[in-house]
């Protein structure tokens, strides 16, 4: 299933989030947007969730 937004409405929804005006959301772009009135603790925890999938054999690196 493929769904495309309208060029106007994704070029808004980038230019929210695209501090540098680069019309791309990197990385830094993207961790600030998911963690925007997010409790640290509960970011923190949920970066351990999704580590913790990875490091299958628990040596705690990936």
């Amino acid at each position: 299933m493929s769904s495309r937004l309208p060029t106007r409405s994704s070029n808004s929804m980038i230019s929210k989030v695209d501090s540098d005006r680069d019309n791309f959301i990197n990385f830094k772009e993207l961790v600030e947007l998911n963690t925007k009135r997010v409790d640290s603790a509960e970011a923190f925890e949920n970066l351990k969730d999704t580590f913790s999938v990875y490091d299958i054999d628990k040596n705690r690196s990936i």
